[in-house]
C-alpha cells in the first residue's frame, strides 16, 4: 500500500511517541499500538467511504488513545490498578474507570496533548469526542467516524478476528448508514496490508 504524505508523518509522530514516553513494566507497548493502526485504519476506510479526508481520519486513529499512554506513563501506579480492574473492557467503560478516579479519562488527555502538538482543530475535537460523539458539533463527522472505528476494533478483538460475526454486532444509531457489507468486503485487505507498518511501532 502507498502511503500518503500525512499518513507518514503520523507514523514519525507515532514512533516519536514511543521513544518520548516509556511505558511502565507490564504494558502492552505492542499491543497499544496494534490496537491503534488497526483502528487508524478502519477510520481511513469509514472516512472513504463517506467523503470525509481519509489521511486525517488515519490520523485521527493513530492518536485516538495515546491520551492512554501518557496516563500509563505519568500515575503508573493507579494505571496499573486501572489495567486490572479494567481488563477486557471496551474504551467506554474504561474513560468512565479512569474519570471515577482522576476526575478526566484518556480522550482529554490526548485532546489535550494534540493542542499542545499545534495539530489541527479536528483532530483534536475526534479525539476529544471519540467517547461521546453525539456531543460534537453536528457539521463534524470524524468524531463519529472515529467512535465507529473504535467500536469495530473491539468486535473484532472480542471475535477473535471472524470479520463477518464482529460485524453483525454493529447495532444502533451510532451505526446509521453504515454499509456493512462493503465494509466486510473491503476490510480484510486493508487490515492485512497494515500489519507492517503496526509491527514497526511495536
Amino acid at each position: 500500500m502507498r502511503l500518503g504524505f500525512n499518513t507518514l508523518r503520523t507514523l514519525v509522530l507515532a514512533s516519536a511517541v514511543t521513544g518520548a514516553f516509556q511505558a511502565p513494566p507490564g504494558f502492552d507497548l505492542k499491543g497499544f499500538w496494534a490496537h491503534s493502526f488497526q483502528v487508524a485504519s478502519i477510520s481511513r476506510l469509514l472516512a472513504k467511504n463517506r467523503g470525509v479526508a481519509v489521511e486525517t481520519a488515519f490520523t485521527c486513529g493513530m492518536m485516538h488513545n495515546i491520551g492512554e499512554l501518557l496516563i500509563q506513563t505519568g500515575v503508573p501506579e493507579l494505571a496499573e490498578r486501572l489495567n486490572q480492574n479494567g481488563k477486557d473492557i471496551g474504551a467506554a467503560q474504561r474513560v468512565a474507570l479512569e474519570t471515577l478516579q482522576l476526575g478526566f479519562g484518556f480522550p482529554e488527555v490526548g485532546a489535550e496533548l494534540a493542542r499542545r502538538w499545534q495539530l489541527p482543530e479536528l483532530i483534536q475535537q475526534a479525539i476529544a469526542y471519540q467517547s461521546r460523539p453525539y456531543q460534537a458539533p453536528v457539521d463534524m463527522p470524524l468524531p463519529r467516524v472515529l467512535a465507529q472505528a473504535v467500536s469495530i476494533a473491539e468486535a473484532l478483538r472480542e471475535f477473535a478476528g471472524d470479520m463477518p460475526k464482529a460485524l453483525e454486532t454493529l447495532q444502533g444509531p451510532l451505526f446509521e448508514g453504515l454499509d456493512v457489507t462493503s465494509l466486510l468486503d473491503e476490510l480484510p485487505a486493508i487490515l492485512d496490508a497494515d500489519k507492517g507498518f503496526a509491527e514497526l511501532l511495536g
